[in-house]
């Protein structure tokens, strides 16, 4: 072979592992009501494996408990796996990352209307307790993405201002919806179809960097 062709020969192609997406569903719920089938079903048509853990005694949850059911239903994190939490899910979310140990780390987590300290609901705050160490988390993943909206009745009177706060916080990028509410399964609309939007572009680039690696 010469110079110029052992330039020009195709770089061999690299067969990534298949990308991963676990659910952490919101307080009182399960995988299988409101927008979460419609998650699983377009993402698994998308090519992506779905976890969806229903996690344990919703309506009084124990932060240790739901933590550990996420960990049993990520198993390995590594960089092919994404979290997708909603509501109390993003907090289960957070903890679970801050309690990686240093060096491990998922590829990304997507938060529908996160929050990190108490919302008025006794259940929830208790769970919520002094909120999760956003740091800690922020290092045990690659890449953050917060699904908001301007009128959540959840986020005090500026939801929108709450929402970019938490997102520098987590080096995030954040999509704002007009008039989604809390994005809560029985009522408010479905997150699905931005999350498969950003679950496509997100695989796009973790293909492109292992690609350049």
């Amino acid at each position: 072979m010469t110079a110029m062709n052992a330039v020009l020969a195709p770089m061999p192609k690299r067969h990534l592992p298949p990308l991963r997406i676990v659910l952490s569903h919101c307080w009182t719920g399960h995988s299988k009501i409101g927008w979460y089938p419609e998650l699983q079903r377009e993402a698994r048509a998308a090519g992506f494996e779905v976890v969806a853990p229903d996690l344990p005694d919703p309506d009084t949850p124990s932060p240790a408990a739901w933590r550990e059911a996420l960990a049993a239903a990520v198993g390995r994190p590594d960089p092919h796996t994404v979290l997708v939490g909603h509501s109390l899910g993003t907090v289960n979310v957070l903890n679970y990352l801050a309690a990686l140990p240093r060096g491990q780390q998922v590829g990304g987590a997507v938060l529908v209307a996160p929050f990190d300290g108490p919302i008025g609901i006794a259940a929830v705050d208790a769970f919520v307790g002094s909120g999760p160490d956003l740091a800690a988390a922020r290092a045990a993943c690659r890449r953050f993405h917060l699904v908001c909206s301007d009128d959540d009745p959840y986020l005090g009177p500026d939801p929108l201002a709450f929402a970019l706060r938490m997102g520098h916080r987590l080096d995030a990028s954040v999509h704002v919806v007009h008039g989604g509410r809390h994005f809560s399964p029985s009522a408010g609309p479905s997150a699905a179809p931005h999350l498969i939007r950003w679950l496509r572009d997100w695989r796009a680039a973790a293909s492109l960097e292992e690609a350049l690696q």
